[in-house]
């Protein structure tokens, strides 16, 4: 009966609120996420009556904004604490911004191991099935209000200084699990190793390798690496052929919630798993993949495959 109750208060405060009022937005993290002009509604759809208590509820969540466990985390809190306004200019009516399910999945995604980990449980508000699936935002359209439909998605950034080695993998993938490619990872260089780093989207102004692999990782022999979710989990993992004692094998390296498996950050081996050879019969090393598919090219032919092979430090 608790979900039915709020999922009604949800709904009627969502749409053209007949109680309450739209008002400047004063809470901090929600100004560094909204417009600097944005209007936000009280009551919320918790029933916070003042932001006072909806910057309260803010702060219980910031260690866990801290660890950046979910990059989603800050925007769907404010969606649900301090929801956006958006005014008609035909009308003249104001509609309220729907929090969005995609956001909630993609916190619980991210933070959901942290939480168990400390004995934690997540608020009702955190029940992702309160929120549409298909709209994330009010039905208004007008390029004036600059805010109409807001994607579900974080958005690309594009103040990336270092887009790569151009002899390494690079490309727009999804490592935070939000369900678009909008996550830009490249192999850099720090000294002499390498590293494959990312600058997640919804991240402007912060660091643009804010989501690494192990520094010295083993990017595999040229033509035969490729970013895609090949364990289901949501998360493209990066995969390549790897020539170990006269041997070659094509190891994925996973993607997880706090960055690619086998860095400091997240644990365990850049050789989470085994998939079978793209061709079946051959070695790795000879099929040319596609790096965005991971599919062998038709027309490629073996000898433009070149192996460049780091040397790899972990077994």
């Amino acid at each position: 009966m608790m979900t039915v109750h709020l999922f009604c208060i949800l709904m009627l405060s969502l749409w053209r609120p007949s109680r309450g009022e739209c008002q400047s937005n004063l809470i901090t993290t929600c100004r560094n996420i909204y417009e600097p002009n944005a209007m936000i509604h009280f009551p919320n759809v918790i029933g916070h009556i003042t932001q006072t208590e909806a910057e309260t509820g803010l702060i219980n969540f910031n260690p866990l904004i801290k660890v950046q466990c979910s990059l989603a985390l800050p925007a769907f809190l404010c969606s649900v604490l301090a929801p956006r306004c958006v005014e008609n200019p035909d009308s003249g009516e104001e509609s309220v911004v729907q929090p969005c399910r995609d956001d909630c999945l993609a916190v619980h995604n991210g933070c959901d191991n942290l939480m168990t980990k400390f004995g934690l449980e997540w608020p009702e508000f955190f029940n992702c099935s309160l929120y549409d699936t298909i709209s994330c935002s009010s039905e208004v359209e007008s390029e004036k209000t600059n805010v109409a439909h807001r994607s579900c998605s974080l958005q690309r950034r594009y103040d990336i200084e270092d887009i790569g080695h151009s002899h390494y993998f690079s490309g727009w993938v999804d490592v935070q699990g939000q369900g678009a490619a909008n996550d830009y990872c490249r192999v850099t260089k720090q000294g002499k190793h390498k590293m494959l780093s990312c600058a997640l989207a919804g991240t402007v102004g912060q660091s643009e390798r804010n989501y690494v692999s192990r520094r010295g990782f083993q990017p595999g022999i040229k033509g035969t690496w490729f970013m895609r979710d090949m364990d289901g989990d949501g998360r493209d993992d990066y995969c390549r052929c790897v020539l170990k004692h006269n041997n070659s094998s094509m190891l994925c390296m996973k993607a997880g919630p706090m960055g690619f498996y086998g860095s400091q950050q997240q644990g365990g081996t850049q050789y989470t798993f085994r998939i079978d050879s793209r061709l079946p019969g051959q070695p790795c090393y000879k099929i040319p993949l596609d790096p965005v598919m991971g599919q062998p090219y038709t027309t490629a032919r073996n000898s433009d495959v070149i192996l460049s092979v780091a040397s790899t430090d972990e077994e």
